[in-house]
């Protein structure tokens, strides 16, 4: 009997290290991607603002004029949204998105299910051509910084210290008995940090 107390005991300790020390590795990463991603934000900040404003030309699509209304980038684009450091949001003829730089360039290809502006040098993505499940977020050259599924998110306006709100809605949700418990369907509220570990915090309906 003590054989079995005592192996069980060690097997408690082990388990309590091995977290202790995950955890230390987490904290260390954390610490690491933050300062990561700071400097992004500080080289984002640095970026000259954009006065362009796209526009609707019928059967052409979306194009981009400055503020005298001189036509800069012809239409062209299934949809098209403002710029924000030196990136706007357009859609091929396909609705996948990329983004464009105040030259017209493609900086970005399309391959975008869904796609936030930049914030801070970031922005989020849902979806690629290669994997509509994949989520996660871009720097401004296009580069994947991290990604995660499982989760999706409202509205991103960056990483608060290291963190961004993200919620795991119907279509992803693995736990079929939350559905009865009312309309609209309860979301999981939780977070993803700057090293792609998702946490969900707390039950609420939502609207």
């Amino acid at each position: 009997m003590k054989k079995y107390i005592i192996a069980g005991v060690a097997g408690v300790v082990i388990l309590l290290l091995y977290r202790q020390v995950a955890q230390a590795q987490h904290d260390k990463d954390l610490s690491e991607c933050i300062a990561k991603f700071e400097k992004i934000r500080v080289e984002a900040a640095k970026v000259e603002r954009v006065e362009l404003s796209p526009f609707w030309q019928g059967q052409q699509g979306w194009g981009y004029r400055d503020r005298q209304n001189k036509v800069i980038i012809l239409p062209q684009f299934r949809e098209a949204r403002g710029f924000f450091h030196d990136r706007a949001v357009v859609a091929d003829r396909n609705s996948y998105k990329g983004f464009v730089n105040a030259k017209g360039e493609i900086v970005i290809p399309y391959r975008f299910v869904w796609v936030t502006d930049f914030f801070d040098g970031v922005a989020f993505f849902s979806g690629t051509r290669e994997d509509r499940e994949q989520r996660g977020f871009i720097d401004r050259d296009g580069t994947v910084l991290l990604t995660f599924r499982g989760a999706s998110m409202y509205d991103f306006t960056g990483f608060k210290n290291g963190r961004a709100e993200v919620y795991v809605h119907e279509a992803d949700m693995p736990w079929g008995f939350l559905v009865p418990l009312g309309n609209p369907v309860p979301k999981i509220y939780g977070s993803v940090d700057c090293t792609g570990k998702v946490e969900f915090n707390w039950l609420n309906r939502g609207q």
